[in-house]
């Protein structure tokens, strides 16, 4: 069974944790960790909703 993220098998994940780990130090993974889950929930935050109508009212008919 090969499990595929973005093509990437486990061989691949596992090499990039393990630079991740040596380029940040274990120390610095979790307030890495908070900064990009704070910058998705902003992302999340301020991306229009699917139904949201148009903020452009100029074309009325």
């Amino acid at each position: 069974m090969h499990a595929a993220f973005w093509g990437l098998g486990w061989g691949e994940i596992l090499l990039l944790t393990l630079l991740v780990l040596l380029l940040f130090g274990a120390s610095r993974l979790p307030a890495l960790a908070r900064g990009v889950r704070k910058a998705a929930e902003e992302l999340r935050g301020n991306a229009p909703d699917a139904g949201d109508e148009p903020q452009d009212k100029t074309y009325k008919t």
